[in-house]
């Protein structure tokens, strides 16, 4: 009888804890078997951005191409562009309407090549910013062949055509009260910040050259 007792005891089922345990031990080691075998994921690299500002500011203005093409809109708002990029707009204008250089190559505006400028650049009233031009290249070419050693210039250059940073002081007196500022960033989005575009698309292609 005991021996029959002994038997039945031993050949009973495991309790349902047990059975539980079990399971989940073989579970936990069925899944990290298949971790083992699975292959490493490449980490995306979620903090990638331009390497510096300027690739941000191209970046940025290929984009702003890219959505006025598909769209025809300016998506933009003027008030959101930085300083930076407006003076190197500026700049690139400067560049683009000169008609004369330095004897080093550098660009030098003259007066013909600036009312060129005007006449593109100002947004109504453009006779009367013009006239307001004129006046003011004569003292800023006179200022400026004073000062020429100031602007790295001889004197004999100095007499050709305002230099980038005469240039950008005649700007503001012929267009006062950030007027000049305002007018480029309309400009800015209206070209996507592409200087050449502008001059070719107001000026027929070759700025008057």
């Amino acid at each position: 009888a005991d021996g029959e007792g002994g038997s039945a005891a031993s050949s009973s089922p495991p309790s349902r804890a047990g059975s539980k345990e079990g399971s989940r031990k073989r579970t936990s080691g069925g899944t990290a078997g298949k971790d083992q075998l699975r292959p490493p994921q490449p980490q995306q690299d979620f903090d990638a951005r331009p390497s510096s500002k300027s690739g941000q500011r191209r970046s940025a203005a290929g984009s702003i191409k890219s959505k006025r093409a598909a769209d025809g809109h300016g998506l933009l708002d003027p008030d959101d562009i930085e300083d930076e990029a407006i003076d190197r707009f500026i700049d690139e204008l400067f560049v683009e309407y000169c008609a004369c250089t330095d004897n080093s190559g550098k660009p030098l505006m003259n007066n013909p090549a600036c009312r060129r400028f005007f006449r593109d650049f100002a947004i109504g009233n453009r006779e009367s910013v013009i006239a307001s031009a004129d006046l003011h290249y004569a003292d800023e070419i006179e200022r400026q062949q004073d000062l020429h050693f100031r602007y790295d210039l001889t004197r004999g250059e100095a007499k050709r055509g305002l230099c980038c940073k005469a240039f950008v002081v005649l700007l503001n007196l012929a267009m006062p009260r950030g007027a000049s500022r305002r007018t480029a960033r309309e400009h800015f989005v209206t070209y996507a910040g592409d200087a050449r575009a502008m001059r070719e698309h107001l000026s027929g292609g070759n700025g008057g050259r």
